[in-house]
């Protein structure tokens, strides 16, 4: 019997045909609610060992939104979280269209012209304030 993942034959790697480090490359980049990392965050043994090392630093806020986990599904719910965000703004008396919005991936490219345009506009106020993005 043949088990298959992603359209891979796992009895390849047990039969000897494909390379193991290939499994394990595989396996990473199953998304954070697959089955396999699942079971690896209900682990009694590997949740132990994490409870033993030191806490991580808080993730940053600002930080972007892989584009993997941004699936339709993700899409669509981050919109409907707009959506409702609009519906308290408008609730409350104030202007829907001035409620913040949930973050979303960013391509890189945007990401570049919007470094650029604040080089832009350093470069312009040290112009007129000599020294004011001084290190």
């Amino acid at each position: 019997m043949a088990y298959y993942l992603h359209g891979y034959d796992l009895n390849q790697w047990f039969r000897d045909e494909r390379d193991w480090r290939e499994l394990f490359e595989l396996k990473d980049q199953f998304p954070p609610g697959s089955a396999y990392k699942s079971a690896l965050m209900e682990d009694d043994e590997i949740a132990e060992y994490l409870a033993n090392q030191p806490e991580s630093p808080p993730a940053n806020p600002d930080d972007p939104i892989p584009f993997r986990w941004f699936d339709p599904t993700a899409q669509r719910l981050t919109d409907m979280i707009d959506l409702l965000v609009k519906v308290v703004y408008a609730s409350a008396g104030n202007d829907p269209n001035a409620a913040p919005t949930a973050p979303r991936p960013v391509p890189k490219h945007v990401l570049i012209r919007r470094e650029r345009k604040r080089k832009r506009l350093r470069n312009r106020v040290s112009q007129l304030i000599p020294g004011a993005y001084a290190p």
